[in-house]
C-alpha cells in the first residue's frame, strides 16, 4: 500500500525541469542537514535552461557519506521525463560533448573535466580543444 512517502516513477517523470531542481535541492539540503554538512558546501544552479557544462548541483568537502552525498566532492545532473536514455551511448556523448563537438576529452565542458580531476586525480581541466 502506498503512503505519502511512496515515490512513484510516473510522478517523478512528469516533473518539469524547474520543479525537479527545486525538489532535488530540498532532498540534498535535507541530507546535508542529517549529516551535519554546512549548506554553504552545496551549490545548486538556478540557470536550468542555460548550457552550464553538465553540472546542475554539487557538494564539496563532505567528510561523511550518506544517501545522495558521497565523501569528498559529488556532482549531479538532474534530468526529468522519460526521453533521456542514459544507457544509449549517443545520448551520453551528446550530454558530455554537445551536438557539434567530437567525443574527445579535450571537448568536455569545464565542469565535467573538474569532476574527472576529482575522481581520477588527473589534470583534465588543463586540456584545451
Amino acid at each position: 500500500m502506498d503512503s505519502i512517502f511512496t515515490v512513484q516513477k510516473q510522478k517523478i517523470e512528469n516533473l518539469g525541469a524547474e520543479i525537479a531542481v527545486e525538489f532535488f535541492s530540498k532532498l540534498l539540503w535535507a541530507e546535508a542537514n542529517k549529516i551535519g554538512l554546512s549548506l554553504n558546501k552545496i551549490n545548486i544552479t538556478s540557470r536550468i535552461n542555460v548550457a552550464d557544462g553538465g553540472v546542475d548541483a554539487s557538494v564539496k568537502d563532505s567528510l561523511v557519506e550518506s544517501g545522495l552525498i558521497k565523501n569528498g566532492e559529488t556532482s549531479y545532473q538532474i534530468k526529468t521525463g522519460n526521453t533521456f536514455k542514459p544507457t544509449q551511448e549517443a545520448q551520453i556523448k551528446k550530454e558530455l560533448f554537445g551536438t557539434a563537438k567530437q567525443a574527445n576529452i579535450k571537448n568536455l565542458a569545464k565542469e565535467i573535466k573538474s569532476c574527472l580531476d576529482q575522481w581520477f586525480g588527473q589534470n583534465y581541466g588543463e586540456m584545451t580543444a
